[in-house]
């Protein structure tokens, strides 16, 4: 991510919530939306903490990130806080498996 701008929202009348628009620059794609890659590409990532918004219920931070995203007019989005994966400063990505009880 090169730029997160946190929007707070208005859902009721004592009641707010967080929208994050966050632009971030691809460094490489691994499975294509377009054909060909373009060579220098930014993308605009939406988050919230509006439950059942189109938006995942967790905020962006500047950083890097393993995402799996889906296309929705214009922007990306993702469906669950686990398909997008921070990078660590050693270049790694922890990983989460399911437990005995499929969680």
């Amino acid at each position: 991510m090169t730029q997160v701008t946190r929007v707070e929202v208005l859902i009721g009348e004592d009641q707010t919530s967080d929208v994050y628009v966050a632009k971030a620059e691809v460094l490489q794609t691994l499975r294509l939306d377009h054909n060909p890659a373009p060579e220098k590409r930014t993308i605009s990532i939406v988050a919230s903490t509006i439950p059942g918004s189109s938006a995942v219920w967790h905020p962006i931070e500047k950083s890097r990130y393993l995402a799996f995203l889906n296309p929705e007019q214009g922007h990306y989005r993702f469906s669950m806080m686990y398909t997008m994966r921070p990078i660590g400063p050693d270049g790694k990505v922890e990983w989460l498996e399911r437990n005995a009880e499929d969680v």
